[in-house]
């Protein structure tokens, strides 16, 4: 089975092309805000690396989140429309299951990913699919009172980003931050989609669901401006 995968739904942009022996060819970059223009030239980097072509693909895989908008957006609705063109079933992986699934194993760890507004989203490895929307602190005062956490490996941007919240709970419980985990990596999401697809969780693209998990800051900025200060005249 040979799938494409498409990571945009964080801080990187990646492209993998995987099967059933590993992965084929992979690259993630870290773009800015330039998503757009640097997955599609990526992805005919990484079919022509990999020697395979759009004809010969069984599935998509893409991130559907959480993340940031943009990126889930331009992600997602590249996926769903080859998958469309192709024909072929499509899979969506979270952010939080792909950073945990390429994390070093036989510890706990937790996925902690920054999805701005000065919010996180978090998932431990016994529930990597279970996601909590809360603050920094709120994410740190979690990680001091589980004691199961204790030694815990931290992945994804969040801590990194917001690393004076987590300072004094990093050495209070022996927390490790996995500083190359900052962002889902497009190999281990192709791997994980693979597994998924294997287990029948493929869907037609029009199925597909991103975890948006709230409004785009466009939209929140827009309804929670004062009224009162527009000119009608």
């Amino acid at each position: 089975m040979l799938i494409l995968a498409l990571e945009s739904a964080t801080i990187s942009v990646g492209v993998s092309v995987v099967d059933e022996t590993g992965v084929l060819a992979s690259k993630n970059v870290l773009p800015g805000r330039l998503q757009t223009e640097t997955l599609h030239p990526l992805i005919r980097e990484i079919m022509n690396q990999s020697g395979v072509t759009m004809t010969d693909l069984d599935a998509i895989v893409v991130d559907i989140g959480p993340g940031l908008f943009t990126g889930l957006r331009v992600g997602i609705s590249t996926a769903k429309t080859l998958a469309f063109a192709l024909d072929i079933p499509i899979v969506g992986c979270t952010s939080t299951a792909t950073l945990i699934a390429a994390a070093p194993q036989g510890r706990p760890t937790v996925a902690i990913i920054d999805v701005r507004r000065s919010e996180v989203v978090y998932a431990d490895g016994d529930a990597p699919n279970d996601l909590h929307l809360t603050t920094p602190l709120k994410c740190a005062e979690m990680l001091r009172a589980d004691d199961k956490l204790i030694g815990a490996a931290l992945v994804g941007d969040g801590v990194p980003r917001h690393a004076e919240v987590f300072a004094s709970v990093i050495a209070e419980r022996s927390l490790e931050v996995v500083e190359e985990e900052r962002s889902p990596d497009a190999g281990s999401l192709g791997l994980l989609g693979l597994r998924a697809l294997e287990r029948g969780e493929g869907v037609p693209a029009v199925e597909l669901t991103p975890l948006y998990l709230r409004e785009a800051d466009a939209k929140i900025n827009w309804s929670a401006r004062d009224l009162s200060k527009v000119d009608n005249r």
